[in-house]
């Protein structure tokens, strides 16, 4: 009820004290906190229903509440950071966002952080090489590097 009256720490508090929570209670907590924007907050729920749901079977194929057009917003709406935080964390994302992301960066650290988060990703080997990925983030490390003259963050 709460999370119709737009309550969303009550609605945390009363998920919380909950002794049982059934898939259907995490879902909608999840989906609660997506909604208000709390994106962390989210995608940490969503982390912890794949670890302490008892009914795996039910829960192996679903996908992050927050995602590669999620991500892609944040980028467009300034909020690059946001979104290299979520990114960092695990959110699962595709190249595009990956690429709006990279683009997004401001210092050779940050670069650095996207390529090892892509590194790290689902992306086959293949893909890499196919689409020559780390020649692309290495022209974007050169021209981060041109900007500020030395190369340092």
């Amino acid at each position: 009820m709460y999370p119709k009256c737009d309550l969303l720490k009550f609605s945390r508090k009363t998920f919380d004290q909950m002794a049982y929570r059934t898939l259907d209670s995490w879902l909608l907590m999840i989906e609660v906190s997506y909604n208000a924007g709390e994106f962390e907050e989210a995608f940490w729920l969503f982390k912890q229903l794949k670890t302490n749901y008892h009914d795996l079977h039910k829960t192996k194929h679903l996908i992050s509440p927050v995602g590669s057009v999620e991500l892609i917003q944040l980028c467009r709406s300034g909020k690059g950071r946001k979104a290299l935080k979520l990114l960092e964390m695990g959110v699962h994302a595709n190249l595009h966002a990956f690429f709006e992301i990279a683009a997004g960066c401001r210092t050779i650290a940050e670069l650095n952080l996207v390529r090892g988060c892509l590194q790290r990703s689902a992306f086959s080997h293949n893909t890499f090489i196919n689409s020559k990925i780390d020649q692309m983030f290495e022209q974007m490390h050169a021209n981060l590097k041109n900007k500020d003259g030395h190369g340092h963050p």
